[in-house]
């Protein structure tokens, strides 16, 4: 990558994510990576409404980013998103450092049902883990 595209990824990383110099505690962001024309990408976002996370991730207060691959594809390479839809929950410590804590994509992942995108948003709570590669 060269030096311009990771500059574009940075700064569009840094909107994402609504970086904040001010900030005292560690910050959430749900980072949902899809495209328009993925059929299991509008089934997991079907999901995700019938499960009401929106509702929960603003309880928590867990920021939804859903982010359009083919209009960001930096920010999927940023993210190592090679298959969709992959869903990150994202912590930014106090001083801006974003780190993934859990991560749901891939061939071998089915999609989250509601009860697992429930538990998944939550910072607090574990799983679910995605299958084992073999």
């Amino acid at each position: 990558m060269n030096k311009l595209k990771l500059l574009c990824a940075i700064m569009l990383l840094a909107l994402f994510l609504g970086a904040d110099e001010k900030q005292q505690q560690d910050d959430y962001r749900l980072m949902r990576f899809s495209a328009t024309w993925c059929e299991p990408c509008q089934k997991q976002h079907a999901i995700f409404q019938q499960a009401k996370v929106p509702e929960l991730l603003k309880k928590l207060g867990v920021r939804d980013v859903p982010v359009d691959v083919d209009a960001h594809p930096e920010a999927a390479k940023a993210w190592g998103v090679e298959t969709i839809p992959t869903t990150i929950l994202v912590r930014i410590r106090v001083k801006n450092k974003a780190t993934a804590v859990k991560r749901w994509g891939g061939v071998e992942c089915p999609l989250l049902t509601a009860e697992q995108y429930r538990t998944f948003v939550d910072p607090s709570k574990q799983g679910p883990e995605p299958p084992k590669r073999q």
